[in-house]
């Protein structure tokens, strides 16, 4: 299993945030955090990445106490598939 760190706005998998091979980017003001892309190369797809980049970005939410705007659409449909998370969020998705 590969490990997942954390970078400026985002987690990765990969020895560094400018060689990451998988990602999920994020910004924050006040106490919404708005997830804007999820990207996971080819050599790693199908491996259930993305989906552990999203629960760290969950995690990391409930220990900030942010809500969360999933604009991304992978992570939009995280959400969709997860309904027991939804108090998590912030609005509606787009």
């Amino acid at each position: 299993m590969r490990e997942i760190k954390q970078g400026p706005s985002m987690f990765f998998v990969g020895d560094s945030y400018e060689s990451a091979q998988a990602w999920i980017d994020f910004t924050v003001e006040g106490h919404v955090l708005t997830i804007t892309h999820t990207i996971v190369k080819n050599g790693l797809q199908g491996q259930g990445i993305g989906q552990r980049l999203v629960e760290h970005v969950i995690a990391y939410s409930r220990e900030n106490e942010f809500k969360i705007v999933a604009q991304c659409p992978f992570a939009q449909a995280y959400f969709e598939k997860h309904p027991e998370l939804r108090s998590l969020l912030e609005g509606k998705t787009r």
